[in-house]
């Protein structure tokens, strides 16, 4: 039905592997979200790049492909 179409999707706690963690389930439903300006990244890169999941991932290695 169009009613079920409309519903958010969404990763829940009790559905992830034991080894997930709530930062990178967070990330994900963040990135799921319907209406645009509630996604993450609506608002540039660096709100993507300041979630707690990828906060400390070097952008400069991973740009020159070195990691």
């Amino acid at each position: 039905s169009l009613a079920n179409f409309a519903k958010q999707a969404s990763i829940k706690l009790h559905e992830i592997p034991e080894d997930w963690s709530e930062d990178c389930i967070d990330f994900i439903n963040r990135l799921l979200q319907r209406k645009p300006e509630q996604r993450l990244g609506f608002h540039g890169a660096d709100e993507l790049k300041n979630h707690p999941w990828i906060k400390d991932l070097n952008w400069k290695k991973l740009a020159l492909r070195d990691i």
